[in-house]
């Protein structure tokens, strides 16, 4: 794991804020095997890209049409829109965020402790 400086990290209260407002992007790091396997984190906008490979390097770098052609949804910019990195247990999801720092992305963040975390506290919500 990375480790990610606490402004870009949030909380489970940050982030199910953002998930009500609509007003942010989570892109899920996992292969499309763990995903299909496991649940997510439900968003109005929804990314699955990869992080093995340099699957999401080349995703980021991509023009905003090929990306769509890609990835069947918009492109997260670069302007300050509010995007969230997670995976299954924030390994992956904290290495999504430093690259997407190195290539120019201001408002990366990714949920410590990944979807695991996240099942925990949705089960402490109910």
């Amino acid at each position: 794991m990375v480790d990610v400086s606490p402004e870009n990290c949030t909380s489970y209260e940050e982030i199910r804020q953002a998930l009500e407002d609509g007003s942010v992007v989570v892109v899920d790091v996992r292969n499309p095997d763990e995903v299909a396997a496991s649940s997510k984190i439900q968003s109005k906008r929804w990314l699955n890209i990869p992080y093995k490979n340099g699957q999401l390097e080349a995703a980021l770098k991509m023009s905003d049409t090929e990306f769509e052609t890609e990835y069947k949804g918009k492109k997260p910019m670069n302007d300050g829109s509010d995007v969230v990195f997670n995976c299954g247990s924030g390994g992956r999801s904290s290495r999504a965020v430093a690259l997407a720092l190195g290539l120019g992305y201001a408002k990366v963040r990714h949920y410590k402790g990944g979807l695991k975390q996240w099942k925990s506290d949705t089960a402490s919500d109910n």
